[in-house]
């Protein structure tokens, strides 16, 4: 089985990391551990909430009655480009359509695992409450990354926006 490097690509450019591309993505690490994560969301699912089951096939989440309720993509990135391990995006049904949730850079396998766990069990949520779940869990996961680390795959400050903290943030105090 292989991953279309491509597609992942714009699919974590869609989530927010627009700098990712697709050599920035490892093929074989990322099916193994894009399905390893399925099978982390759906268990987690199936014991959070049995009386509201959610099928995870590919990363495509559905409820038991076919109703599509969310997805989410965890590839492996390459070392050659990064020292870090992983990237995750994830997107919600809610009724106002699909809407990006979180996307984030991952260090560890139990970071990928905690935070598909809490997909899983988010996906078994009414749909007002699916993407705020996902949006609060995306930062607990990404919370255990080295302190100072930022994700460079997020797109880069606006000129001004950097003129302006580069000037003023050295005397705001921090809380």
């Amino acid at each position: 089985m292989t991953m279309n490097l491509d597609v992942a690509t714009g699919w974590l450019n869609y989530a927010g990391m627009s700098r990712v591309k697709s050599y920035h993505l490892e093929q074989a690490g990322s099916v193994l551990i894009h399905q390893k994560a399925c099978e982390w969301a759906a268990q987690a699912a199936g014991e959070f909430c049995p009386s509201r089951k959610v099928r995870v096939v590919m990363g495509e989440c559905e409820s038991e009655s076919g109703h599509f309720v969310g997805r989410f993509l965890v590839v492996k990135l390459s070392e050659i480009w990064s020292p870090v391990g992983y990237a995750m995006a994830i997107s919600v049904n809610t009724p106002g359509g699909d809407r990006r949730a979180g996307a984030t850079v991952l260090f560890s396998m139990a970071q990928v695992k905690g935070l598909s766990e809490d997909v899983g069990r988010a996906m078994t949520l009414p749909s007002t409450s699916r993407l705020s779940a996902v949006h609060s869990s995306v930062l607990k996961w990404e919370g255990l990354n080295p302190e100072g680390w930022s994700n460079p795959f997020l797109p880069l400050p606006k000129f001004w926006k950097k003129i302006i903290s580069s000037v003023f943030c050295p005397i705001i105090p921090k809380a």
